[in-house]
């Protein structure tokens, strides 16, 4: 049976006799309060008893409510904790996973799957700061005479064309030059062969009265004409 905390009565008689020493209700009543107070505190006056159920914190409320979420372990239990506060470090980063690590990533993992929203057919793409969704590129058929032109990350698509002559550089080996004509462009000088026969040849006179003519060539190309009579 607990005590009271002091004495539930007070005295009803005589504190003192006539030559005024304490009247033994007096020193019973005051002995109860000792042994009270005693087991309740120790030689530095520091309380080491139970706290009532009713006991309260001003402005707050009894102090069996405000700790009923804390076991006898002092570990904070379900109910204790509402994730929808503003907590320090909230976040899976540190959370421990049972090994011994936090989750780590998890808060990047988040940002690159979950936050921004994702539509079917894309995936994502770190651009060295942030994951980014981005469409998944789409298969384009090959198509005769024509090469990739661009690509949209958009939306995944490739567009081809076939090419100019304009398009094409370096130079042509002498085996090549007669197809080049196929792409229906001019060749320029620098796109010739690098090198070809330097010659002059002579073409034979039309008529029998008439002059041979000639045609000489630098590096293959015609650069002088005598046209034969």
């Amino acid at each position: 049976m607990a005590k009271p905390v002091v004495s539930s009565t007070t005295p009803t008689g005589p504190i003192v006799d006539k030559n005024g020493t304490a009247t033994f209700p007096m020193i019973k009543w005051m002995q109860g309060i000792g042994n009270t107070v005693n087991v309740t505190f120790d030689a530095d006056g520091s309380y080491q008893g139970p706290i009532g159920a009713q006991a309260t914190i001003a402005g707050r409320s009894t102090l069996a409510s405000i700790v009923n979420s804390i076991d006898t372990g002092g570990v904070v239990t379900g109910p204790g904790i509402d994730f929808a506060r503003a907590y320090v470090n909230k976040d899976t980063d540190h959370i421990a996973d049972g090994v011994g690590f936090p989750l780590a990533g998890g808060k990047a993992a988040y940002l690159a799957l979950v936050a921004p929203a994702a539509s079917s057919g894309q995936t994502i793409r770190f651009d060295g700061a942030n994951w980014l969704h981005v469409a998944i590129a789409v298969a384009r058929a090959a198509v005769s005479h024509q090469w990739l032109r661009s690509y949209d990350d958009a939306t995944g698509t490739f567009t081809s064309s076939q090419p100019a002559f304009s398009d094409i550089s370096g130079a042509a080996s002498p085996s090549q030059v007669p197809a080049l004509s196929l792409l229906g462009g001019r060749i320029t000088i620098g796109q010739l062969p690098s090198s070809g026969i330097n010659i002059t040849i002579t073409t034979a006179a039309l008529t029998p009265g008439g002059t041979n003519g000639s045609m000489t060539f630098q590096n293959g190309l015609l650069v002088a004409q005598v046209q034969a009579t």
